[in-house]
């Protein structure tokens, strides 16, 4: 086995055997619905495990990069030991297996919606993550609602 092998398999069995606490940190959910998400994707064909990256690994990938918005698959690369070609092709697939759960997972809003970044006070030691476009600690708050007010979805949680 070679030390990225080896490097991988300790990286996901951390994954695997974390609180729910790091798993919100590391995946941006808790570890249960990660594997109902997982054998979702297993169950419906949507994803298979292959002879370079089980289902769970091309999950966290995924969620990694859109989790910490990690336009730089470089640091995926580092983290995962896998080549930049490997990561774009497992993210490229569960990407794809999330959109055919659209009808699912995704409701449907008619009416507006609105993403905007509301000003944070965190602690210094958090506030590299919280910090945004306009070099001040914000947190980003998406508000979802229709025209007769029936509706309103709110989600806040993501830091910068």
């Amino acid at each position: 086995m070679s030390i990225q092998d080896h490097a991988r398999i300790v990286n996901m069995e951390y994954i695997y055997n974390c609180n729910d606490t790091e798993a919100l940190w590391m995946l941006r959910m808790k570890r249960a619905p990660f594997v109902r998400l997982v054998q979702m994707f297993k169950s419906r064909g949507l994803l298979e495990d292959s002879i370079h990256a089980v289902v769970e690994e091309q999950v966290v990938m995924f969620l990694h990069v859109v989790g910490h918005n990690q336009r730089l698959f470089r640091v995926i690369h580092k983290t995962f030991k896998r080549s930049m070609e490997t990561i774009i092709r497992y993210f490229m697939q569960v990407l794809y297996a999330v959109g055919e759960l659209r009808e699912e997972m995704i409701g449907i809003c008619i009416g507006a919606i609105d993403g905007t970044h509301v000003t944070a006070r965190v602690s210094r030691s958090q506030s590299v993550a919280y910090r945004g476009r306009k070099q001040y600690t914000s947190q980003n708050v998406l508000v979802a609602i229709d025209f007769d007010l029936k509706f309103t979805y709110v989600l806040a949680g993501w830091e910068g």
